[in-house]
């Protein structure tokens, strides 16, 4: 039987991204959106919903296997605690309907892995820009941590939109000095299919990077 998954965050490039590839990865992908008229003629299963209200969350479920989180938010958003939040509602509604899978992808810059992109990143954009963003990144990983779930989060280096000729790394500890050299969305989104279909890291954080 095909493994089904939950895609939150679908309508945003990382989701587009994880949809282009669903049809080839042997996995039946359900999008998740607050707007489901965006995914028109990009995504066949679609169900409208919101992070921040549980009950819409768990009412998508049905029939699901896996959930997985691509969830993004922009700095200076108006809810700094979105990520935080909606992953916290993703746990209840899960819970509440006996899911035990949830793939989460937060960032490079993230916990232990801070200080490992590239200097321009660690010491210019990270601190400033995207400040409030990794704060509630790590609020984002603490809460899935805690969750009682087979979780696995995945921290994605920076993303480029070309592809390199590169190997993409999976790894759950960085040597230290080690950077974290960019990937493409299409190589985060292949990553978490194959997750899905077949658990390698559950209770892990991943670092993805070339």
């Amino acid at each position: 039987m095909r493994p089904r998954a939950l895609l939150i965050g679908a309508t945003g490039p990382m989701g587009r991204a994880v949809l282009a590839r669903a049809g080839e990865s042997g996995v039946d992908v359900r999008a998740f959106a607050r707007r489901p008229e965006t995914l028109a003629g990009v995504a066949e299963d679609v169900v409208g919903g919101d992070v921040q209200q549980v009950e819409t969350i768990a009412s998508a479920l049905s029939g699901i296997d896996t959930v997985v989180s691509v969830l993004g938010s922009r700095p200076r958003s108006s809810s700094p605690h979105l990520l935080e939040d909606g992953t916290r509602n993703i746990v209840a509604a899960m819970t509440t309907r006996g899911l035990r899978r949830l793939l989460c992808v937060t960032g490079m810059g993230a916990g232990d892995s801070r200080g490992h992109g590239p200097w321009w990143y660690d010491a210019l954009v990270r601190p400033t820009i995207l400040r409030s963003v990794y704060a509630d990144k790590e609020r984002q990983e603490e809460v899935v941590r805690r969750s009682g779930l087979e979780w696995t989060i995945v921290r994605p280096a920076v993303l480029a939109e070309s592809r390199a000729d590169r190997v993409v790394r999976a790894e759950v500890a960085l040597a230290p000095g080690e950077k974290m050299r960019s990937l493409t969305r299409d190589d985060v989104a292949r990553f978490l299919l194959t997750e899905v279909r077949r658990p390698a890291h559950v209770g892990q954080t991943v670092h993805l990077f070339t």
